[in-house]
């Protein structure tokens, strides 16, 4: 007579194993991100005086989940054995540029409301005759 077989807790296939499953569930997750900004941005492009830093500050972290997505694909280029390490550098290296980013836009030319004109001074893209000087 056969042994029935024990019980056991089913696997988590999502998790657990790469393939199709876990490929389609970040597609997704992707997809609803780019769905997500972009149906707000033409929302907030058609209101009057939608389109400034206060409003757009609810893209930030779905803009940092693709970025990071974009920067897991690329980093899966790298050797198998340096990949965490390239994955730590290249994240490293994003977060030291959004620091600096900061640094500049709320310390070195502090502002309540950095509208578009103002951020692009502020960043030295847009010159004002006082700037010229």
């Amino acid at each position: 007579m056969s042994q029935p077989q024990a019980w056991s807790v089913p696997r988590d296939n999502v998790h657990t194993e790469p393939g199709l499953i876990r490929f389609a569930i970040v597609a997704v997750a992707v997809l609803f991100l780019i769905v997500f900004v972009s149906a707000t941005y033409l929302v907030m492009c058609n209101v009057r005086y939608g389109m400034n830093l206060r409003y757009a500050n609810m893209w930030d972290l779905p803009l940092c989940l693709l970025a990071f997505s974009q920067m897991v694909t690329v980093v899966d280029y790298v050797a198998q054995r340096w990949r965490g390490v390239a994955l730590f550098a290249v994240v490293a290296l994003t977060c030291a540029l959004e620091l600096r980013t900061y640094v500049v836009m709320a310390v070195e030319y502090p502002l309540y409301e950095l509208v578009s004109p103002e951020l692009m001074r502020s960043l030295k893209i847009l010159k004002s005759a006082a700037d010229l000087k």
